[in-house]
């Protein structure tokens, strides 16, 4: 397997050859743009019954998708190979996250009480 990454913390470049194929764990809102040939991506969304619910879209140069929910995602290059751009949202663990939205929610203005 041969493949070639250039990243910075959020943003990486992933070159996989023809019919080779790549995964990524991602947070939900990655977004994965296809700068050049093809390539399937495929995500999970869900679980039912033990099985995965996966979704399928297939990207070519200039098509970009979208992480539902963070997990691992799967891109098999088409038969010309396929150059992508991760944007890598960042992911929370559930604590953090539920600290951040009551940081949030106690933050947010509050309408003033005439009767005070």
């Amino acid at each position: 397997m041969n493949y070639r990454i250039e990243s910075s913390p959020i943003l990486q470049r992933i070159d996989i050859e023809p019919g080779m194929s790549y995964t990524i764990h991602a947070g939900a809102r990655t977004r994965v743009a296809c700068q050049a040939g093809s390539a399937l991506f495929t995500q999970t969304i869900g679980w039912a019954g033990g099985a995965p619910i996966q979704i399928c879209q297939g990207l070519h140069q200039g098509d970009m998708g979208a992480v539902e929910s963070s997990g691992w995602i799967l891109v098999q290059a088409g038969i010309e190979g396929a150059r992508l751009r991760v944007e890598l949202a960042p992911e929370h663990s559930g604590v953090l996250a539920q600290l951040l939205a009551w940081v949030r929610a106690q933050l947010r203005p509050r309408p003033l009480n005439a009767n005070a």
